[in-house]
């Protein structure tokens, strides 16, 4: 058994802040956490992944569509897909990215 938090994981990026939690041979889990204003650009990933989303709400953009997302919301996303997010709110939005290697 594992237990992992912010604490006693890797940061592998300041901007958003993102922290690397668990890596095994069938996935990877990084919690991130965009302040007020910030994005992360349109850009596609060759895994399937996950996105549970637990505190806050902001935009998630794919192909030609924006939505809005809430808290404790959960979005499957195919590999090679587009996506892109921004935090329009006034508070943290933080987000769990479960991308599935198998």
């Amino acid at each position: 058994m594992i237990i992992k938090n912010i604490n006693n994981s890797e940061m592998i990026s300041s901007s958003p802040d993102a922290w690397k939690l668990l890596s095994d041979n069938s996935a990877d889990i990084i919690k991130l956490v965009l302040k007020p204003g910030e994005e992360i650009a349109i850009h596609k990933n060759p895994l399937k992944v996950i996105f549970l989303i637990s505190k806050g709400n902001g935009c998630f953009h794919t192909d030609n569509n924006t939505y809005d997302i809430n808290e404790n919301s959960c979005i499957l996303v195919e590999p090679e897909l587009e996506r892109a997010w921004k935090n329009q709110s006034d508070h943290d939005l933080e987000i769990f990215v479960i991308k599935l290697k198998a």
